[in-house]
């Protein structure tokens, strides 16, 4: 199988300059994909390769619709859409955390992911094609001890991924998903990770970047409203 080309082809990812952004981003311009790395004011482009940054504020729903329009002016089409993951939260119990960062990480995490989602497909339903790929962390489908709101950020967005790929399936835009095991650059959030993932390692963002290149390639055509675990096994193993 020859590697997936996006050559001629426009992908946005959100929080693109952070954390698993960049290499995201250069997998998908080194490709041949147009890649627009969106985030807060500032954006920095540094790190994102052939990236071009713009700002958004995910959470104003109106800031979503006129990116995509810009987009659509500046490229002529948007073929991929990315919904980035913010920064991880400080672990905290449930019973100690501030109401703000309860707010904020839903806000950030998951209404702006339905707001890109919904602005992005709105134009993709119009021209009957496109792929929307959405980040999340594997902590969504097996909570980790002092991490309960990104751990329901994250399996709102799994359940998130599966409503809409179901909905929009029928007119051509596929949604899917990639849930984030122990990465090399995320906090210690899992706990001893050779003894909890098989692979006896933490993964890295260009092996991230390679399962999200295949979703959002043509090689993934018949696969929707899925989440794919990128984990080492983590999410498998049982001997915690």
């Amino acid at each position: 199988m020859s590697a997936p080309d996006f050559t001629g082809k426009t992908v946005v990812i959100t929080f693109g300059t952070t954390g698993l952004g960049p290499a995201i981003a250069q997998r998908l311009a080194a490709a041949g994909a147009q890649v627009v790395v969106a985030g807060p004011g500032g954006t920095d482009a540094a790190g994102v390769g052939q990236g071009r940054c713009r700002p958004l504020d995910v959470r104003v729903a109106e800031e979503c619709e006129a990116f995509v329009r810009d987009v659509l002016d500046e490229f002529g089409s948007l073929d991929v859409w990315i919904n980035g993951l913010p920064a991880l939260n400080d672990s905290q119990d449930a019973e100690t955390v501030e109401t703000h960062v309860w707010d904020d990480s839903l806000a950030l995490g998951l209404t702006g992911a339905f707001h890109c989602s919904r602005a992005a497909g709105r134009h993709m339903l119009s021209t009957g094609r496109g792929v929307i790929v959405n980040l999340s962390l594997g902590i969504g489908r097996h909570p980790v001890q002092g991490l309960a709101v990104d751990s329901v950020v994250s399996g709102a967005l799994v359940t998130l991924t599966k409503a809409l790929g179901i909905e929009w399936a029928p007119r051509g835009v596929r949604v899917v998903g990639v849930a984030t095991g122990p990465l090399d650059i995320a906090p210690d959030i899992y706990g001893d990770v050779a003894v909890r993932t098989p692979l006896r390692r933490r993964g890295t963002p260009a092996e991230v970047a390679e399962a999200v290149l295949h979703l959002a390639s043509d090689d993934a055509d018949f696969i929707t409203a899925e989440t794919l675990p990128v984990d080492g096994g983590w999410r498998s193993y049982q001997m915690f």
